[in-house]
C-alpha cells in the first residue's frame, strides 16, 4: 500500500495541511514504530511535524520515558559518575530537547560504551551510538534523566569558566558513592598494570576542575580511602594551559573497594589476570 505525499527524490513544493484519514495516520504510526524519528517523517511525508507529532509521538523511541526503578544504587551512581566525569548536558530550550552526553574513546571504551547503552535499555530507554572522530557519542534524550542529573551535579562558575560540582554529597549512601567512584575511573580514570599484567597496581582520577578535585577526595575519604593528589601543570605546547589534578589510590586503598565496584576498566583487568 502507497502513502500519499512519501517522496522518493526531489523535494516537492507544498506541504499538507488536510485532515488525515485513518490509513495515513496508521503508516505514520508505523514509520516511527520502525524507528524513523519523528521530524525525519514529517520531511519524508510532507505532513507538519505538530501533526505527526500528535498522532505518532506515544510510538517514538526517542519519546519513551526512562524508569528509574529497574536500577540498583550502585548502577544510578555509576550514571552519575559518568556524567560527571565524560558527560555533558543537553539544554535546548528553542527545540525542547533534554538529556545527556556522553563521550567515550572509540579504541579504548567500546565496552564501557556498551555497558551504559546496556543500563539505559534496561530501564526501556534507548540510546544509539555514533562516531565523531576518534570519540564515540551517546546522546540520550530525556527531561527525566537529566533533571535526575541535576540533583547530584551541578554547573558552576570558578574563575571565569563553568565547571561541574557535585551536590549535597553527605546525604549520598555508601552504595551509590562506590557506584559514582567506579563510573568516574571509567569515564575519567585509569587502572594501572604492569605489563606482565599480574592484577592491577591501583587506579588514578584526573581533572583540571579543583573544586571537583577535592570533592571527590572528600568522598574517598568518607569511604575511608586514603588518595593522594599531585598537579601537574601545562607545558608550553600543550593545547590546554590548566593544571591536571591526579587523584591516585594506590594498590592498598583501591584494593579495600575495587572488589564492590561497578568499573568495566577493572573488570577488564581481572579477565586479563585470569587469563595469563
Amino acid at each position: 500500500m502507497g502513502f500519499p505525499g512519501l517522496r522518493d527524490g526531489k523535494r516537492e513544493k507544498f506541504r499538507r495541511y488536510k485532515r488525515l484519514t485513518l490509513e495515513e495516520i496508521k503508516m505514520i504510526q508505523a514509520l516511527v514504530q520502525s524507528g524513523l524519528s519523528l521530524r525525519k517523517v514529517a520531511k519524508q511525508t510532507d505532513i507538519s511535524y505538530s501533526t505527526v507529532y500528535r498522532h505518532a509521538v506515544r510510538f517514538s523511541k526517542r519519546q519513551m520515558r526512562i524508569d528509574f526503578s529497574v536500577f540498583t544504587e550502585r548502577e544510578l551512581g555509576y550514571i552519575v559518575g559518568f556524567f560527571a566525569g565524560d558527560g555533558s548536558r543537553i539544554a535546548e530550550k528553542r527545540s525542547g530537547h533534554y538529556g545527556a552526553k556522553f563521550c567515550f574513546d572509540a579504541k579504548r571504551d567500546v565496552e564501557v560504551a556498551s555497558f551504559l547503552r546496556g543500563l539505559f535499555e534496561k530501564s526501556g530507554k534507548p540510546a544509539a551510538l555514533y562516531r565523531e572522530d576518534t570519540w564515540l557519542v551517546m546522546k540520550v534524550y530525556s527531561k527525566r534523566l537529566l533533571d535526575f542529573l541535576y540533583r547530584f551535579v551541578r554547573y558552576a562558575k570558578y574563575e571565569g569558566r563553568t565547571c561541574k560540582v557535585l551536590v549535597d554529597v553527605v546525604s549520598w549512601s555508601r552504595d551509590f558513592m562506590l557506584g559514582f567512584v567506579g563510573g568516574l575511573i571509567d569515564a575519567d580514570g585509569h587502572i594501572h598494570q604492569n605489563k606482565r599484567k599480574i592484577g592491577h597496581f591501583g587506579a588514578d582520577i584526573t581533572t583540571t576542575n579543583p573544586p571537583f578535585a577535592e570533592q571527590v577526595v572528600n568522598l574517598l575519604n568518607r569511604l575511608c580511602l586514603k588518595p593522594k593528589v599531585s598537579k601537574i601543570k601545562p607545558c608550553q605546547t600543550a593545547f590546554s594551559k590548566r593544571t591536571t589534578y591526579v587523584i591516585r589510590l594506590h594498590k592498598a586503598e583501591f584494593c579495600k573497594v575495587c572488589r564492590d565496584l561497578i568499573c568495566i576498566k577493572h573488570e577488564q583487568c581481572s579477565c586479563e589476570t585470569q587469563s595469563f
